[in-house]
């Protein structure tokens, strides 16, 4: 669905050895979606001097990320 390059592990596992790897994997699969529903990083860059003054922007497009992993498993 949002993945550009069907051949790229995004998540090789879900079993790390520190709490800041664990996270790591945590934030990996929004970031690559939000790089996938944008993926012209001049534009994405162009709105990173909005996300800095009004965080809802930034959120607002892993919110819908969150609530696709949400409804996948329930379908």
């Amino acid at each position: 669905m949002f993945m550009q390059n069907p051949k790229e592990n995004y998540l090789p596992g879900n079993i790390y050895t520190s709490p800041f790897k664990g996270h790591q994997l945590a934030i990996k699969p929004p970031r690559e979606s939000v790089g996938a529903i944008q993926p012209d990083a001049g534009i994405g860059q162009a709105w990173q001097n909005k996300y800095a003054t009004d965080v809802a922007q930034l959120m607002a497009p892993a919110r819908v990320v969150t609530t696709g992993f949400k409804t996948i498993p329930n379908a």
